[in-house]
């Protein structure tokens, strides 16, 4: 579809639009004759066009040029419909072009079910999404599109500082076999990156035969040739009317061919120039209906297993677990060796906490045949609630042997290397308060591992914690396993013995290194304030922290850790305030919660602490099943939305930011639909509570002060 990249589409349905390389259908106006030679001055090579569009008084006379088109694309040869590698049945659309003489410009593209837009109202650039979002031009992009919007564009080019150059003479071929000549000169935009374009003339008529737009180099480059097939006479002007334009990549071939059906004159609606205001686009939740068939279904017949079972997948699938553990229960009583029904309850039961449970149908549905890859992962997740070093090391070897992704056979080299309970809470003290030495961008607190003090993070995102090079080395860590992250920077793994928590301790502790000031950067400190000294050297994982109830409390400007134990049930009561919203926990550390945006039906949400600028962020479907409009886009700043509420349990969070575009993972490696994630800025106005044993998070109504300073242990 008509890559704006590559072509400057004002010459697409424009009024300076011409003749093609066959022979010309209408008499242009003061041909030269045959014998004469051809102008190649680029001077005059412009003067002759502006005739031969009928003269400089009669073009200036046209202030405005609506043209509309019907637009084909031929099918190619040999390609069948189920390939999807190539064009199997011939497309076919509409385009819609209006330009002005002060430069500004509509167009409208519209193929299948695809509708493309793009405006400039004279001073901003814009085009709408598939999503139906706004997206603002870069500077550089507004460059290119004042140009596409001025209407008579071959007009006093030199004052726009326009460069030309002429090309000489070149041949080309005709329909009858023979050659004729064409003039050229190349056409380059001040400020515009990539190289000048070629306009080639025929020098006969004067009038504009093709565009060549080169893009890249070898196999790779790209190459779009605009020719004008035929022209009529409006308004005194000729305007082309028959347009092909083909794109060529390496030996491959498209082409789009346009055929004027409306051309006028009259002065547009001006408010078609402007961005317009993205509204919320209404979106069917298949899976939501899916499940509602599945239901019913199911209640209809309770004694069907299969009816039970779809009901169990749809509402497992939709990520609403409470209801898949009733079905896949309700399935398991008729059909005790259904192994679908036990993978989900399984993972129902390790996501709620019930390790015994989830063993139990662990071992049912290896004996009822359950494939070995999805069970071994499940079980990985059981060693690491169990924090059984060997266990995962074994668990993630049988995931990769049995087709599992690659990361599995690197997890069970990393664990191999690990022996014991990992992760294990040691000191007498219930409970410890650590100090947040900053705030913003993310809370900031002081961590000692291996007796080296090192300012970190809680990245509820993560399972373990995450050691920035430097402190790596300076502690003399060995690195048991090393690996490399997207882009090629290495990061490796080894353990370290002790992290001091305040008065409490986690030891034998896995870690992940990562190159040296990337953690800093994912914090979202700027490099003038790491000048400065605030950095961040690690980043606390949740599994780090499962045997220990965490209250985050940023008006506090602390974070308390109480030992999930029976001895400790005093201090575990005092972080216990607010509502308690279950927690699913999923794979190692996976924290969501249940929560409902917008106009949107409750969803899943992880909790991921280490999100950073915005409160909320979604996927495109999230948003759009809530009713959210899209948002306008500037490149040049955070994209985002606004939430105007989002129910957890019975909390409600309003007046959020959201990040749009940066979440578009709405589904798991389990399989289950998420809609986003919560990030603490949507909690930082008040203290709230995890705890990993319960299962549930603690999150008060509205903000309170926090009752104790820090730093004081109990």
């Amino acid at each position: 579809m008509l890559s704006r990249t590559m072509v400057n589409l004002r010459h697409l349905l424009l009024a300076t639009l011409a003749a093609g390389p066959a022979c010309m259908h209408v008499e242009a106006p003061s041909a030269a004759p045959e014998n004469a030679a051809p102008a190649t001055d680029e001077g005059a090579i412009l003067a002759r066009y502006v005739e031969a569009l009928g003269g400089r008084a009669a073009l200036e006379s046209v202030e405005a040029l609506t043209v509309e088109a019907r637009l084909s694309i031929p099918a190619d040869e040999g390609c069948t419909k189920d390939r999807n590698d190539c064009l199997a049945t011939p497309q076919r659309g509409t385009f819609t072009l209006v330009t002005t003489a002060d430069g500004r410009m509509y167009r409208r593209s519209v193929l299948g079910d695809t509708v493309e837009e793009r405006g400039y109202d004279g001073t901003t650039g814009w085009q709408t999404l598939p999503d139906g979002a706004v997206r603002l031009d870069a500077p550089d992009e507004r460059i290119a599109t004042a140009e596409d919007a001025r209407l008579h564009w071959y007009l006093d080019p030199e004052a726009r500082g326009i460069e030309t150059k002429a090309l000489g003479v070149r041949d080309v071929a005709t329909d009858d076999a023979t050659t004729r000549p064409l003039v050229g000169l190349s056409w380059k935009v001040p400020g515009l990156a990539g190289p000048a374009k070629e306009l080639w003339f025929d020098p006969q008529t004067g009038l504009l035969v093709e565009e060549v737009v080169r893009d890249g180099e070898g196999d790779e480059g790209a190459v779009q040739t605009i020719r004008y097939l035929h022209y009529r006479r409006v308004a005194g002007i000729a305007v082309a009317d028959d347009i092909e334009l083909e794109t060529r990549i390496g030996d491959q071939s498209r082409v789009v061919h346009f055929v004027v059906t409306r051309i006028d004159t009259t002065s547009p609606d001006p408010s078609i120039f402007a961005v317009p205001t993205p509204v919320p686009r209404p979106m069917v939740d298949a899976e939501a209906l899916v499940l509602a068939s599945a239901r019913a279904a199911a209640s209809a017949a309770p004694k069907d297993a299969s009816a039970q079972a779809a009901w169990a997948r749809a509402a497992y699938n939709i990520g609403r677990f409470d209801e898949a553990r009733r079905a896949a229960e309700a399935t398991l009583r008729l059909d005790p060796e259904d192994a679908e029904a036990l993978f989900i309850a399984a993972t129902v039961d390790l996501a709620a906490g019930d390790l015994r449970a989830a063993k139990r149908r662990l071992d049912a549905a290896r004996s009822a045949g359950l494939h070995p890859g999805r069970l071994a992962v499940l079980e990985a997740a059981l060693a690491s609630h169990r924090k059984d070093a060997e266990g995962l090391a074994r668990a993630h070897q049988a995931a990769a042997d049995h087709g599992a992704p690659p990361l599995h056979r690197l997890l069970a080299t990393r664990f191999a290397a690990l022996t014991g309970t990992i992760d294990r809470v040691t000191g007498r003290a219930c409970a410890t308060e650590i100090a947040m030495v900053r705030t913003a961008p993310a809370p900031i607190f002081h961590v000692r591992i291996d007796g080296r003090e090192i300012p970190a993070i809680l990245d509820t995102g993560a399972a373990d914690l995450i050691l920035d090079a430097a402190h790596a080395d300076a502690l003399g860590l060995v690195r048991l396993v090393r690996d490399r992250l997207p882009g090629g920077q290495e990061v490796s793994y080894g353990r370290v013995e002790r992290v001091e928590l305040g008065s409490l301790a986690v030891e034998n502790v896995p870690i992940e290194v990562f190159p040296e000031g990337r953690l800093t950067e994912m914090a979202g400190l700027e490099a003038s304030e790491a000048d400065d000294g605030a950095t961040v050297g690690a980043i606390v994982g949740l599994r780090m922290l499962s045997d220990l109830q965490i209250t985050f409390d940023v008006p506090g400007k602390r974070l308390r850790l109480v030992q999930e134990t029976r001895r400790c049930r005093k201090a575990l009561a005092e972080g216990r305030t607010g509502a308690p919203i279950p927690v699913w926990v999923h794979d190692s550390h996976y924290a969501y919660v249940e929560g409902a945006m917008g106009e949107g039906a409750p969803g899943l949400w992880l909790l991921n602490t280490g999100m950073r600028g915005m409160d909320v962020a979604a996927s495109r479907a999230a948003y759009a099943r809530a009713r959210i409009a899209p948002p306008i886009i500037d490149p040049r700043r955070p994209v985002t939305v606004t939430v105007g509420r989002l129910q957890l349990g019975p909390v409600a969070l309003a007046d959020l930011s959201g990040a749009y575009g940066y979440f578009e993972r709405d589904r798991t490696a389990g399989g289950f639909r998420i809609e986003g994630m919560v990030g603490h800025l949507a909690l930082a106005d008040r203290p709230w509570t995890l705890s990993f044993r319960r299962r549930t998070l603690y999150v008060p109504e509205a903000p309170t002060a926090a009752t104790s300073s820090p730093g004081s242990d109990t």
